[in-house]
């Protein structure tokens, strides 16, 4: 089940603190997601979660910082 609160909230991080955005889609039932570039190619493979695609974008702290003071 996607949890479109916490998709939101990275969504919301990474267009705001970086040049990337993201876009999900169902696969074979699933949900998938994938880390766009500003010129809209994956960057990457595709996340099957969204913990791993968190811990991913925190590696910037511009980002990390976004999520914290959002769920602070």
């Amino acid at each position: 089940m996607l949890n479109i609160k916490k998709f939101r909230l990275l969504s919301d991080a990474l267009t705001n603190c970086s040049a990337f955005w993201l876009k999900k889609e169902k696969q074979e039932g699933e949900w998938i997601f994938w880390l766009i570039d500003g010129c809209g190619d994956p960057n990457g493979d595709y996340f099957e979660s969204l913990e791993d695609l968190e811990d991913y974008i925190c590696t910037n702290p511009e980002v990390e910082q976004y999520i914290l003071r959002r769920t602070a």
